[in-house]
């Protein structure tokens, strides 16, 4: 399952609503937060994928060391996720 295909999820959570799926694609690869929600099943059923987000948060946060931007970025890509399932 792609977060970047939203056309396509509200048929695919549809057809498999008890199904766990893997979301790649938030963040660097464009997938965003209200996309995301469309994939979860009231904000579960899903593992969401953000590996170069992450890794390179640093980048986006001068002077944060590595594991403090990571972290900083997994918690604003929680946030944002769970604010975008709560609109739904």
């Amino acid at each position: 399952i792609g977060g970047t295909h939203i056309e396509e999820a509200a048929e695919i959570r549809a057809r498999y609503k008890d199904s766990f799926f893997l979301i790649p694609g938030y963040g660097a690869q464009g997938g965003k937060a209200e996309d995301i929600a469309q994939y979860l099943n009231r904000g579960n059923g899903g593992t969401v994928n953000s590996s170069r987000g992450i890794l390179l948060a640093y980048k986006k946060q001068p002077g944060v060391p590595f594991d403090e931007a990571a972290y900083n970025e997994c918690v604003a890509m929680k946030e944002a996720i769970a604010h975008a399932c709560s609109l739904l």
